[in-house]
């Protein structure tokens, strides 16, 4: 069971900041990162998900070793050793977002990795920590300030 297409929208909405998708002149020493981070990379508005196989491909292309492991929690993209996974959320067989959860102290060549996968997959990236003051990003948009 997926999230539901409002929820994506909804989201989308209401997020300030994107994730640059242009990485020409990154390295991995030129992003500095503070603090966790939480993205959710989905497809542009109106296209399908693509099947999990895609998406481990993607990652082994962009120099990962991954794997999906399902648990009771659901399914997920494990990165080796690391502390670092991706939560899978499936639509019928298809991925339709992946929510990656990525420690501060994780290599940035890690994050860029990421990045290069969801580009091949023509996917976009949206920082979750970029509208921290509000914590309820799928709720009703009347903001009491």
């Amino acid at each position: 069971m997926g999230l539901p297409h409002g929820v994506i929208e909804g989201f989308r909405k209401r997020v300030k900041a994107r994730v640059s998708q242009d990485m020409s002149d990154e390295s991995p020493e030129s992003e500095s990162v503070q603090g966790p981070l939480d993205w959710l990379v989905v497809p542009p508005t109106g296209s399908p998900g693509c099947p999990l196989e895609d998406w481990l491909g993607a990652l082994a292309q962009a120099g990962e070793h991954v794997s999906a492991h399902r648990d009771p929690e659901g399914l997920w993209i494990r990165f080796g050793e690391l502390d670092l996974a991706g939560f899978v959320s499936l639509d019928k067989s298809l991925v339709e977002a992946v929510n990656f959860e990525i420690p501060a102290e994780v290599a940035n060549r890690h994050r860029i990795a990421i990045r290069k996968a969801a580009e091949s997959l023509g996917w976009e990236i949206w920082d979750q920590n970029a509208d921290d003051d509000d914590d309820d990003w799928f709720g009703d948009d009347d903001d009491n300030d």
